[in-house]
């Protein structure tokens, strides 16, 4: 993997995670901004990476099964999720942000502040703004994720891609799959996904690890 690639998606996420805990509580919804940037930060790096190697920076996941050495496909994959997690963040962030402000300005409701943009924040109209504003946000909106995932599970597809996408590049990073050009396009996707985790997370090839970091949270 590039130097330069270590330096620009490498994240302390210890630092990170003291650093949006600290954020969020001095103004509402920073902790939100922080992720969406880092999680946009990882989406760059993969788009650059899907470009180099296969000239498909524009290229979109097709929803279909990722075969165990379509390394493409999983980076594809990769991406997406972690753009659907800056939309999310975004709009969480803004929500929390807008309540804030709106409960010091004399009092909100979730749902006049972030009316339903794909998510289920609106469904939260009833709840004061205030204390518990934060609260009301995280709540609404994990209950559309919660829908999302219910829906999923009795589909059978809940987490099918992400495991997939997680055994491609898993396997696919051994020296063995390097480009002629010596560098892996695995490889350097496992570095970006997985950050300060990828030496423990590859010393025991921890499948599901990787694809417990695939998802948009």
């Amino acid at each position: 993997m590039s130097a330069s690639v270590n330096q620009n998606v490498y994240v302390d996420y210890v630092a990170r995670g003291i650093g949006k805990s600290l954020a969020g509580k001095l103004v509402a919804g920073s902790g939100d901004f922080l992720s969406a940037a880092a999680a946009e930060i990882k989406v760059n790096a993969l788009t650059d990476l899907l470009q180099r190697f296969y000239m498909s920076g524009d290229a979109k996941f097709d929803d279909t099964d990722i075969g165990l050495t379509d390394v493409r496909k999983a980076i594809l994959y990769a991406r997406g999720k972690k753009h659907t997690k800056a939309i999310r963040k975004t709009v969480t962030g803004t929500a929390r942000l807008g309540l804030q402000i709106a409960a010091v300005a004399g009092g909100a409701t979730v749902g006049s502040v972030a009316p339903v943009v794909g998510t289920a924040l609106g469904a939260a109209g009833g709840a004061v703004a205030g204390m518990g504003f934060g609260l009301a946000v995280t709540v609404a909106d994990r209950a559309k994720r919660s829908v999302k995932g219910i829906y999923k599970h009795f589909a059978g597809t809940r987490g099918q891609h992400r495991l997939q996408a997680a055994a491609c590049l898993m396997t696919c990073h051994v020296p063995a799959r390097d480009w002629p050009c010596g560098a892996n396009p695995a490889d350097d996707a496992l570095h970006i996904i997985l950050g300060g985790e990828y030496e423990e997370v590859m010393a025991w090839r921890d499948v599901k690890r990787v694809a417990a970091r695939l998802l948009s949270n």
